[in-house]
């Protein structure tokens, strides 16, 4: 397509598409997993984790429906009919779990019905097990991870940890005492369901359960810091609406009312041209209409830049809020004008995209290119009218670039500058304490497993030692991980001793090795693996599992030959290997998953905000009291038509008289109607009124002055000036010349007054201070006959 320009963005891009690939996979195979029947709805992390075990249990069908193929025709014919039976059954359970885990058929019934023939199946092994070889009947135990995952998806907490633990324990003791009942001989290997049934399950619910946890308290920390975004968006979209109004009404309104009001000679033409622009500018944001989508590709599609520079446009996209698509556009124009002017490019292409809830415009040209540090900081074309253009409206522009291989730029609606984590704690320890659980049954085989089987050994001092190394060595790492990750040294610790133990393990065991039981201290072997791999990057990870199931399975070739049976091998690949990387791919895909969800979530976030600004600003009228709509634009609309001339003195009179009330609308707020109407009646009889109360003052000392205003009566004279104010305990009313009429009424309405032929001053303390003692003004006559008395 573009030559280098085309190699430049797969090398920058290449990481982004596969994320965009796995996110439309998963999504074909994605289901609303917060309404699973029988569950409580799961948030989004905790959704993503039961997808993720979904997922993990597919793979463990694929990696064990082979071996239960092989169990079932490994079975000589002698055996008894029920042992047959049973395993046929197990392996039909296990088959009936592929519509379950494909299609997702996750209910309680479901559970019941998979869960019949496995366990019958069991128990109608358990009277025969003496005639199958061992690895064979404990590999049910295996067999049952799907359905084990499964019930962890459908059933709650406590229903899931009380059916595991209580039903595969169980199956384990149910078949030692069968083995009683039917004779069989009792001994150490009597405890071979033990490894094969409890603790494969034993491990899986723990580390479920672990992740599940992890994610539930993800979700309750995102879902309260995403109520708490959610105010402040809304808080600061009013607070942008509201400073946006009062804009508009001081610019024009309050503009207009002074011109008319105190310009007697201002002539017709030019008030009716000022009322008019008023008129227009408050009309424009009176309108319910919300702001129309644009097509993205057809605004620069009809953009001249495109032709110029022959760019190819490519791609589509649904359609975008208008200001947003006109943002994208004008970036889009900048960036196809810098390949004019500078690329000197031969190719060009545009690609427009759009994925989940989030756009993406990217310009591309295999020109000369450029250092993007080399940029002088005032160079605006890169940095206002790219990026500021795209943060302005919340979108992020990046630039990629090299010198001899061409420019990409990047415009994507809205930003991720901060990719989300699972968690807004501490993912990382919450990980810890995931891991401090899941090593435990592993660990926790090394001593029983000794006391079985270390009769077996040869010489034993040397086992017993390594077991015990393995035993404190684990539990002490694990106690550490709570706190503390591993290290590096802790790290190679873990490994050597490991790695000591399984040789030591095989230098003691027969000569004639029959059974990998003889290992048993690869169990314990892997839950160091274990600790060690989920504590790395998942490619060390990976790394680490393969060198240390190589040299395991050298020791093994050391010391049994090159012709030991594939049996052998079964607890490297099985334990070893085959745990540690489900357990990790589990928790880096559960993790991954969760990112995506916090991802689209954070999308949703911002176009809701988005959608709260522009709502806000397409009804800025909330923010205006009836008298903008009711009494001031009817005056200018009649002066712009002509129905009323700009020399008639009541018409100043009434335009002064409105940009008084609505100057104290803006500094009070349309909420503070009982003031402003008081405001509006003393102007209105003539009082010349001077206010120091704002929008910071409180509803108390703005009703308790409401309260003074209607009962101060009307003026002595046309102009007559009257000052409110406020402080933190009082309210206090200042007249300037009041005549005896007027001291007298107001000596026998409030308390505190002082007064003389200068000025008068009333006092009311807050919150119990004076107050009126009637609802209206008392004359003269009633006033030295009824008595004062304080609120």
């Amino acid at each position: 397509m573009v030559g280098d320009a085309a190699a430049a963005r797969t090398n920058t891009q290449s990481h982004p598409r596969l994320r965009r690939t796995l996110g439309r996979l998963l999504a074909r195979l994605d289901r609303n997993w917060r309404d699973i029947p029988g569950r409580t709805p799961a948030g989004p992390a905790e959704a993503a984790v039961l997808r993720s075990l979904s997922l993990t249990a597919i793979g463990v069908w694929l990696l064990l429906i082979p071996g239960a193929l092989y169990t079932l025709l490994s079975q000589e014919i002698q055996h008894p009919t029920n042992a047959i039976i049973g395993l046929s059954l197990v392996i039909f359970h296990h088959l009936l779990m592929v519509p379950v885990l494909l299609k997702r058929c996750f209910s309680r019934d479901v559970l019941v019905a998979t869960a019949i023939p496995l366990f019958v199946g069991v128990a109608a092994m358990m009277p025969w097990r003496s005639t199958i070889y061992p690895e064979n009947f404990w590999a049910p135990g295996f067999w049952s991870l799907p359905w084990a995952m499964t019930a962890v998806i459908v059933l709650n907490r406590r229903e899931y940890l009380i059916t595991l633990t209580t039903l595969f324990p169980g199956i384990a003791v149910a078949d030692v005492a069968v083995q009683y009942l039917v004779g069989a001989p009792v001994d150490r290997w009597a405890m071979e369901p033990i490894p094969g049934i409890v603790l494969i399950v034993a491990t899986l619910v723990l580390f479920a359960d672990g992740l599940l946890q992890m994610a539930r308290r993800s979700d309750a920390s995102t879902e309260r810091t995403a109520e708490a975004e959610e105010e402040r968006g809304n808080a600061a979209s009013q607070a942008e609406a509201k400073r946006e109004a009062a804009r508009l009404l001081h610019d024009h309104v309050l503009h207009a009312l002074h011109a008319l009001s105190r310009d007697a000679n201002l002539p017709q033409h030019m008030a009716a041209e000022e009322c008019e622009s008023a008129v227009a500018a408050m009309s424009a944001h009176m309108t319910p209409d919300v702001e129309p989508a644009v097509d993205l590709a057809e605004l620069i599609a009809s953009d001249a830049a495109l032709g110029q520079v022959n760019a190819t446009l490519i791609g589509s996209a649904p359609r975008l809020p208008q200001h947003v698509a006109r943002a994208l556009a004008d970036a889009t124009h900048e960036a196809l004008g810098n390949v004019k002017n500078h690329a000197h490019a031969s190719e060009c292409v545009v690609e427009i995209s759009h994925h989940g809830q989030q756009w993406t415009c990217t310009i591309m040209d295999n020109g000369r290119g450029f250092d993007p540090m080399s940029v002088p900081q005032g160079r605006l074309g890169v940095r206002r009218s790219i990026g500021e253009r795209l943060r302005e409206v919340g979108g992020r522009a990046a630039i990629t670039s090299a010198i001899g291989r061409g420019t990409t730029v990047e415009l994507t609606w809205p930003s991720l500058d901060e990719p989300p984590s699972l968690s807004s704690a501490d993912p990382a320890g919450q990980a810890r304490q995931v891991l401090s659980r899941t090593a435990w049954p592993n660990l926790a085989m090394v001593p029983v497993f000794t006391l079985i089987l270390l009769p077996l050994a040869n010489p034993q001092w040397p086992v017993a030692i390594a077991a015990a190394v393995v035993t404190l060595s684990g539990a002490w790492q694990i106690h550490r991980l709570r706190k503390h990750p591993l290290t590096e040294i802790d790290s190679a610790v873990l490994l050597g001793i490991s790695m000591a133990a399984w040789a030591t393990n095989l230098m003691c065991v027969p000569n004639d090795v029959e059974t990998v039981h003889y290992l048993w201290l690869s169990w314990g072997c892997a839950s160091l693996l274990q600790l060690v791999m989920l504590q790395m990057r998942l490619r060390t990870a990976l790394l680490i599992a393969a060198a240390w199931t190589g040299a395991m399975t050298l020791l093994m070739v050391a010391r049994l030959g090159w012709q030991l049976p594939w049996e052998y091998l079964h607890p490297v690949i099985s334990v070893g290997l085959g745990e540690g990387f489900f357990g990790l791919a589990a928790l880096h895909l559960g993790r991954w998953i969760a990112e995506r969800e916090a991802t689209q979530k954070h999308i949703q976030h911002t176009l809701h905000h988005e959608s709260n600004r522009i709502s806000a600003r397409n009804h800025l009228d909330q923010y205006w009291s009836s008298r903008v709509t009711g009494e001031a634009l009817p005056l200018l609309r009649d002066v712009a038509e002509g129905r009323r001339l700009s020399s008639d003195p009541d018409l100043r009179r009434q335009a002064e008289l409105i940009e008084a009330t609505l100057r104290d609308e803006l500094m009070l707020g349309p909420d503070a109607h009982n003031l402003l109407a008081a405001l509006a009646d003393r102007r209105a009889e003539g009082w010349r009124m001077i206010s120091t109360l704002n929008q910071e003052n409180t509803h108390s000392q703005l009703e308790t002055a409401a309260m003074v205003l209607h009962h101060m009566g009307p003026p002595k004279h046309v102009m007559q000036q009257m000052t409110l104010s406020a402080s933190s305990n009082q309210i206090s009313v200042v007249v300037l010349a009041p005549n005896p009429t007027q001291r007298e009424r107001w000596a026998s309405q409030f308390v505190d007054v002082v007064a003389d032929d200068e000025f008068a001053r009333i006092v009311l303390s807050l919150p119990n201070g004076a107050g009126p003692r009637r609802a209206a003004p008392l004359s003269t006559s009633d006033a030295a006959s009824t008595p004062r008395h304080e609120l």
